[in-house]
Protein backbone atom coordinates (compact mmCIF):
# COMPACT_ATOMS: atom_id res chain seq x y z
CA UNK A 1 0.00 0.00 0.00
CA UNK A 2 1.08 3.40 -0.97
CA UNK A 3 -0.46 6.32 1.23
CA UNK A 4 -0.13 9.99 -0.92
CA UNK A 5 -1.72 12.55 0.73
CA UNK A 6 -1.16 16.85 1.36
CA UNK A 7 -1.87 17.59 4.56
CA UNK A 8 -2.35 21.89 4.70
CA UNK A 9 -0.28 22.31 7.32
CA UNK A 10 1.97 20.03 10.00
CA UNK A 11 3.52 21.97 13.31
CA UNK A 12 5.98 20.35 15.80
CA UNK A 13 4.13 20.39 18.94
CA UNK A 14 5.78 20.97 22.32
CA UNK A 15 7.15 17.64 22.51
CA UNK A 16 8.62 17.68 18.83
CA UNK A 17 6.04 15.90 17.45
CA UNK A 18 3.91 15.91 14.36
CA UNK A 19 0.48 17.97 14.63
CA UNK A 20 -1.36 17.79 11.30
CA UNK A 21 -4.11 20.32 10.39
CA UNK A 22 -6.42 19.84 7.26
CA UNK A 23 -8.08 22.97 6.75
CA UNK A 24 -12.08 22.56 5.55
CA UNK A 25 -14.22 25.43 3.93
CA UNK A 26 -16.87 23.05 3.50
CA UNK A 27 -20.77 23.50 5.32
CA UNK A 28 -20.67 20.18 7.33
CA UNK A 29 -18.16 18.47 10.27
CA UNK A 30 -17.60 15.47 11.71
CA UNK A 31 -20.05 15.14 14.78
CA UNK A 32 -17.43 15.30 18.26
CA UNK A 33 -18.08 11.63 18.73
CA UNK A 34 -16.20 10.80 15.33
CA UNK A 35 -13.52 12.28 15.88
CA UNK A 36 -10.96 10.06 17.67
CA UNK A 37 -11.38 7.08 14.98
CA UNK A 38 -11.72 10.31 11.68
CA UNK A 39 -10.25 8.35 8.91
CA UNK A 40 -8.41 10.67 7.29
CA UNK A 41 -6.96 12.12 10.31
CA UNK A 42 -6.15 8.85 11.72
CA UNK A 43 -4.12 7.83 8.56
CA UNK A 44 -2.30 11.45 8.36
CA UNK A 45 -0.91 10.60 11.94
CA UNK A 46 -0.11 7.19 10.69
CA UNK A 47 1.96 8.64 7.55
CA UNK A 48 3.87 10.54 10.11
CA UNK A 49 4.67 7.17 12.01
CA UNK A 50 5.24 5.55 8.94
CA UNK A 51 7.97 8.58 8.39
CA UNK A 52 6.49 11.23 6.26
CA UNK A 53 7.84 13.89 8.57
CA UNK A 54 11.28 12.70 9.80
CA UNK A 55 13.29 14.27 6.95
CA UNK A 56 11.90 17.18 9.45
CA UNK A 57 12.75 15.89 12.51
CA UNK A 58 9.22 14.41 13.29
CA UNK A 59 8.53 10.56 13.41
CA UNK A 60 5.65 10.77 16.36
CA UNK A 61 2.55 12.18 15.66
CA UNK A 62 0.79 14.34 18.23
CA UNK A 63 -2.51 14.33 17.06
CA UNK A 64 -4.26 15.73 13.98
CA UNK A 65 -6.97 18.31 13.20
CA UNK A 66 -9.92 19.59 11.28
CA UNK A 67 -9.72 23.25 11.10
CA UNK A 68 -13.89 24.07 9.65
CA UNK A 69 -12.84 27.82 7.93
CA UNK A 70 -16.07 27.48 5.92
CA UNK A 71 -20.00 27.49 7.17
CA UNK A 72 -19.26 24.67 9.75
CA UNK A 73 -16.96 26.78 11.69
CA UNK A 74 -19.56 29.08 12.24
CA UNK A 75 -20.02 32.55 10.78
CA UNK A 76 -16.47 34.80 11.56
CA UNK A 77 -14.64 32.24 13.79
CA UNK A 78 -12.51 28.86 12.68
CA UNK A 79 -13.60 26.03 14.52
CA UNK A 80 -10.33 23.37 15.50
CA UNK A 81 -11.94 19.82 15.85
CA UNK A 82 -9.02 17.64 17.44
CA UNK A 83 -8.46 14.30 17.32
CA UNK A 84 -5.45 12.71 20.02
CA UNK A 85 -2.74 11.16 19.43
CA UNK A 86 -2.70 7.41 18.15
CA UNK A 87 -0.10 5.96 20.63
CA UNK A 88 -2.89 8.13 23.12
CA UNK A 89 -5.73 5.66 22.08
CA UNK A 90 -7.20 2.36 23.58
CA UNK A 91 -5.86 0.49 20.32
CA UNK A 92 -2.79 2.67 18.64
CA UNK A 93 -2.40 0.08 15.24
CA UNK A 94 -6.69 1.19 14.28
CA UNK A 95 -5.40 3.48 11.87
CA UNK A 96 -3.01 0.97 10.30
CA UNK A 97 -5.64 -1.55 10.79
CA UNK A 98 -7.93 0.37 8.77
CA UNK A 99 -5.50 1.28 5.91
CA UNK A 100 -4.87 -3.13 5.85
CA UNK A 101 -9.21 -3.15 5.60
CA UNK A 102 -9.60 -0.67 2.61
CA UNK A 103 -6.39 -2.21 1.13
CA UNK A 104 -7.64 -6.26 1.20
CA UNK A 105 -11.18 -4.92 0.11
CA UNK A 106 -9.61 -2.54 -2.84
CA UNK A 107 -7.48 -5.54 -3.97
CA UNK A 108 -10.45 -7.89 -4.40
CA UNK A 109 -12.69 -8.65 -7.20
CA UNK A 110 -15.51 -6.80 -5.95
CA UNK A 111 -16.81 -3.91 -3.95
CA UNK A 112 -19.62 -4.18 -1.60
CA UNK A 113 -21.40 -0.66 -1.24
CA UNK A 114 -22.87 -0.14 2.24
CA UNK A 115 -25.15 2.94 3.29
CA UNK A 116 -22.86 5.29 6.09
CA UNK A 117 -23.06 8.79 7.00
CA UNK A 118 -20.93 9.84 4.44
CA UNK A 119 -23.75 8.78 1.28
CA UNK A 120 -25.57 12.23 1.70
CA UNK A 121 -22.54 14.13 0.59
CA UNK A 122 -20.73 11.37 -1.75
CA UNK A 123 -19.97 12.40 -5.02
CA UNK A 124 -20.59 8.96 -6.76
CA UNK A 125 -23.83 8.82 -5.94
CA UNK A 126 -25.06 9.06 -9.33
CA UNK A 127 -23.44 5.56 -9.92
CA UNK A 128 -23.92 3.99 -6.70
CA UNK A 129 -26.22 1.12 -6.12
CA UNK A 130 -27.35 1.58 -2.65
CA UNK A 131 -28.49 5.31 -3.88
CA UNK A 132 -32.46 4.83 -5.28
CA UNK A 133 -31.28 7.17 -7.96
CA UNK A 134 -27.83 5.06 -8.74
CA UNK A 135 -27.27 3.36 -12.07
CA UNK A 136 -25.37 0.76 -13.40
CA UNK A 137 -21.88 2.00 -14.31
CA UNK A 138 -20.45 -1.32 -16.54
Amino acid sequence: VQIKSREDRVDRDGDGRASILDLKTGGSKPKPGDLDRHPQLGVYQLAAVLGAFSRHGMSEPGGASLVQLGKAGGKNDALEQQQGALADDANPRWAHDLVDTVATGMSGPFFQAKVNDGCRTCAARASCPVNDNGGQVC
